[in-house]
């Protein structure tokens, strides 16, 4: 399981259901091997083979009475090259990771694996069995919630631009909006590692993720606001699937934006991205020129100059029926400048 995972779970409590299945009765080795085979069943175990639930729960076992080390890091480590349902390769890999040198048979057999601490059901320096099934059955609604991203029309996740309470409510059954929340961050956080992009705080992974919600960032300058801001367009072109042309980012002048359409570049040619531009990365002034549209060209220079020029004149002229007020006006100017 991704280590970002076991670290994103909460930690709350779970539905009388689910408490249930994660709590193995105390009892002798059978009946304690029986209560693993039904936990590890609820979490996907109903599909794998009779052998392998029995080894798989026999591991369990041993956890619990610290005993057969060896052994159940070699079948740990078989059952972890399998063809294993997810939600069991992932309680695979926590007990795994939670057991300091169980990481193979050859590991296993050449040194004593230390995981026995002094509580009765922890591993030394790793996690319960008991936690281990916690986490991989508190990891069901996610799972569901992430299958439910999967979902694309036509290269778009539709479905990732609806709201966090929409999803729990559509997919009902232990699904909260936490579980939403939760899914969003372990996948965009897994697709900012697989593309090699800088890892980000919380507050920047929260504003990267949603698109559904208007968001003021505030932070002193130097603190990542720019990079932010162009992996979110990123993330929204290239697993969202938004096309370039239903992203606008306006900035207040034109360094900013030469500023940002170069750090979304460096960033795709980071990540390997093709790109998608060009993008809609404007000022204020460059948007407000796209939506007028106007048929003149704009006038710099000497024919700028020029223009203003004729048009003194023309107000100046005879043929301006208002040229005596104009000239009036000026005068009275003039002279106020003159007697200060």
């Amino acid at each position: 399981m991704n280590q970002n995972i076991r670290q994103m779970i909460p930690g709350k409590g779970f539905s009388p259901d689910y408490m249930q299945l994660a709590r193995p009765a105390r009892a002798s080795g059978h009946q304690k091997r029986s209560s693993f085979v039904d936990q590890i069943r609820a979490i996907g175990g109903n599909k794998m083979s009779s052998n392998n639930l029995n080894d798989l729960a026999e591991v369990c076992s041993n956890f619990l009475a610290r005993k057969k080390k060896t052994f159940s890091a070699k079948i740990l480590c078989d059952l972890a090259e399998q063809n294993l349902p997810e939600p069991v390769q992932q309680f695979c890999s926590i007990l795994i990771d939670s057991a300091s040198g169980l990481i193979s048979a050859t590991a296993a057999e050449t040194k004593e694996i230390q995981t026995i601490g002094h509580d009765r059901d922890r591993p030394r320096n790793g996690i319960s069995v008991k936690e281990a099934v916690d986490i991989v059955i508190r990891y069901q609604p996610v799972r569901r919630v992430q299958d439910h991203f999967s979902y694309t029309e036509h290269g778009v996740r539709t479905r990732w631009q609806q709201d966090n309470s929409q999803i729990a409510e559509a997919l009902g059954d232990f699904v909260s909006e936490e579980d939403v929340s939760l899914a969003r961050r372990i996948l965009a956080l897994d697709w900012l590692e697989k593309s090699q992009l800088r890892s980000p705080t919380e507050e920047q992974l929260e504003f990267i993720i949603d698109s559904y919600h208007s968001i003021r960032v505030t932070a002193r300058a130097g603190s990542g606001k720019t990079e932010t801001v162009a992996t979110k367009i990123l993330f929204l072109l290239h697993y969202v699937g938004i096309a370039q042309y239903h992203i606008l980012a306006l900035v207040f002048n034109v360094e900013a934006r030469d500023d940002l359409i170069q750090r979304i570049r460096d960033l795709e040619n980071k990540a390997g991205f093709s790109t998608k531009g060009p993008y809609a990365v404007m000022n204020f002034d460059r948007l407000a020129r796209g939506v007028v549209q106007p048929q003149a060209n704009i006038l710099k220079g000497s024919e700028l100059s020029k223009k203003i020029k004729e048009l003194v004149y023309l107000f100046l002229s005879e043929k301006n029926e208002n040229s005596e007020l104009i000239q009036q006006f000026m005068l009275t100017s003039f002279q106020a400048d003159w007697n200060k």
